[in-house]
């Protein structure tokens, strides 16, 4: 999973509720740990802090104040190739799932700038959350080159 930007962007935290894990990492009491298979408050890293162990890899983007005015506790994208990346696993291939992200564009690019995408199968299967150039919130998938899209 990678999250790809290509204009400047911050993100806050991020969390994936799906199946029951168990979570062994200090949580702040406003996340849920019922189904929580990941969360990434981006307290001054990219580590996984629902105890399942999905921690980020960051290329290129800079921890930033977070919409608090919290330091180091936000990413900010400077649209040049930066993303967090996180290793595929079979947990985070959901059949249904619910997420939470924080963002704040600065700019809009010429076209779609991807929040967060996730590929299953090359070609065949994905889900991803996007802003379009004209600054709509979209949500996108592919099963099988069938393309679905659902503005908000």
């Amino acid at each position: 999973m990678s999250i790809k930007l290509s204009f400047n962007l911050f993100i806050c935290c991020l969390c994936f509720l799906m199946l029951p894990f168990s979570v062994n990492a200090q949580l702040p009491a406003y996340v849920s740990s019922a189904g929580l298979v990941g969360w990434w408050g981006f307290n001054g890293n990219a580590q996984d802090l629902s105890g399942n162990g999905f921690n980020g890899s960051v290329n290129g983007a800079s921890l930033s104040n977070n919409r608090f005015g919290n330091a180091l506790s936000a990413y900010s994208f400077d649209g040049q190739n930066d993303r967090i990346s996180v290793a595929d696993a079979q947990a985070l291939n959901p059949g249904q799932m619910t997420m939470t992200i924080w963002a704040r564009p600065q700019a809009f690019g010429p076209s779609e700038q991807y929040i967060i995408n996730k590929s299953f199968d090359p070609g065949l299967r994905h889900w991803s959350i996007r802003i379009t150039a004209t600054g709509q919130l979209q949500v996108e998938t592919r099963i099988n080159n069938s393309y679905y899209v659902y503005s908000a």
